[in-house]
């Protein structure tokens, strides 16, 4: 297996062990120059511009394309646009490097590849490579794309090998695709990238695969546990599906400061036939305002009664762990400075005391948390933190080494690009590698009136759902501190997989 990198996002690039998404490029070991997944002005000046012609004659632009909706990079010649030397520039400077100024690193056996769809009329595209920093340096001609190798509705992924007297002499400036003839053309881009077996690793000295967790939220259970038809499905489609973790919601009353679990035989059989199968079973529960301190006794004394269940219980019939969905960001109380800053205290507290609870009934604990608790203002200060003794604390920091396992909610319709599940997961799968937590990469398949269309695959073809999670069932087994992957939730999966 070879080394893989990817390189993608605004003018400030980020690293992702990754391949490119499935519905477009899919190889080894890929090194992504650019994905236009992004939301900046291009038009002459932008970090994708146009190049050789007034702004009359050659302009782009990003425009959103495909189902679901992408973004793609625009560029657009009229018939007074000059016959040779006219098209758009495409920078490839590696934005990871302490020198911000270095240029990407092109190896031996490298090809350049393109995902393409446009309308050249009566011109060809030359596509070439700039070696330095200067863009009006001569490039080396890659290759040439002539009208009939594209369409303007369906996207064609082209490659060309890129000469060995250009691989490995220089680094990369740009990319460079010059439209020439006569008439008016027009072609979008959506991503260029380069393969190479020598593809060098920013992340990690190893691509040996890991083992893939799924793990798949369970919330019909008071339909399901006393229906053994709907039981019996379940446990087949997470068979055919290889989840190995399943989400139950844990039915139950809360009645003068007493539990009383619901469904106890339902369940404990469903847990023995979900063990045999090898899949492990989580007793689910969650709701926002149980982070309030004075609501913590409430998942305390669901706790002892978990633990009281499972020591009633033959082996194969125990929960053995416990997963809390609480999202306190979705309170009111959130939007208030001062009001979040106690939450976040409590919520800390609350999950130091549960993560005790579990220690003590010998089951795993985990939590679901959003993927946006690392983001930083803009003078680089983590936003969100916990108070301590000595000092503030970022959260994650606070609230990881708590935990067993944590799904982080990367809920995006993308596999892959800076706006993509896995992009907004790699500060969690770090510090989860660093302390022993394991991170599962989390999406949503929800549907109705109130969905996001930018966060749940439920609004789109199914088909087009099953092309991002096959990819990233091929990226996270490569990525450093992914234990797994969660899907949101049974209900649709079904649909989804059918």
């Amino acid at each position: 297996m070879s080394k893989k990198i990817v390189v993608m996002g605004t003018f400030a690039f980020i690293a992702l062990l990754s391949v490119v998404n499935s519905n477009a490029m899919a190889d080894d070991s890929m090194i992504q120059i650019a994905n236009f997944d992004v939301s900046i002005q291009t038009a002459r000046g932008g970090f994708y511009q146009s190049w050789g012609g007034s702004p009359d004659q050659v302009s782009d632009e990003l425009v959103t394309l495909g189902q679901p909706q992408q973004s793609a990079w625009r560029i657009e010649l009229t018939e007074q646009a000059p016959a040779n030397g006219a098209g758009g520039l495409v920078a490839m400077f590696d934005e990871r490097s302490a020198n911000r100024g270095e240029l990407l690193g092109i190896t031996q056996g490298s090809e350049l590849c393109l995902r393409i769809l446009g309308n050249l009329g009566q011109r060809q595209a030359k596509v070439e490579i700039v070696a330095g920093t200067n863009p009006e340096a001569a490039g080396t001609t890659v290759g040439t794309i002539d009208a009939d190798k594209i369409k303007p509705g369906n996207w064609s992924e082209l490659r060309f090998a890129i000469p060995r007297d250009f691989a490995g002499a220089e680094r990369a400036g740009f990319v460079r695709i010059l439209i020439e003839g006569s008439g008016s053309a027009w072609v979008a881009v959506d991503s260029l990238a380069v393969t190479s077996d020598l593809a060098e690793s920013v992340i990690s000295d190893s691509t040996e695969a890991q083992t893939l967790r799924k793990a798949l939220w369970f919330w019909e259970t008071d339909e399901t546990l006393p229906d053994s038809n709907r039981t019996a499905a379940l446990l087949e489609l997470c068979k055919n599906q290889g989840i190995t973790d399943l989400y139950c919601q844990i039915q139950y009353t809360y009645e003068d400061g007493e539990i009383h679990i619901r469904f106890v035989d339902e369940q404990r059989a469903f847990n023995a036939a979900a063990k045999s199968l090898g899949i492990t079973t989580h007793a689910l529960d969650g709701q926002a305002d149980y982070v309030f301190a004075k609501n913590h006794p409430r998942l305390i004394r669901l706790m002892d009664a978990l633990g009281k269940m499972n020591e009633q219980s033959a082996p194969d019939e125990r929960f053995r762990a416990a997963h809390f969905d609480n999202e306190p960001y979705i309170l009111p109380e959130w939007q208030n400075d001062q009001q979040r800053r106690k939450i976040i205290q409590d919520y800390i507290v609350l999950n130091r005391k549960l993560r005790r609870k579990a220690d003590a009934l010998g089951m795993e604990f985990g939590v679901d948390i959003p993927f946006w608790w690392d983001d930083r203002d803009r003078d680089g200060n983590i936003k969100f933190t916990h108070d301590t003794e000595a000092g503030k604390q970022p959260i994650l920091e606070a609230l990881f080494p708590l935990l067993h396992n944590v799904g982080i909610m990367s809920y995006r319709v993308r596999a892959t690009g800076p706006n993509g599940t896995v992009a907004h997961c790699l500060d969690e799968f770090k510090l989860g590698k660093e302390l022993g937590v394991d991170v599962f990469a989390s999406i949503e398949l929800g549907v109705g009136p109130d969905v996001d269309p930018g966060t749940t695959y439920g609004v789109y073809p199914w088909a087009y759902f099953r092309g991002q999670l096959s990819t990233l069932e091929t990226i996270l087994p490569h990525t450093p501190g992914c234990a797994g992957l969660a899907i949101h939730h049974s209900e649709p999966f079904f649909e989804a997989v059918k």
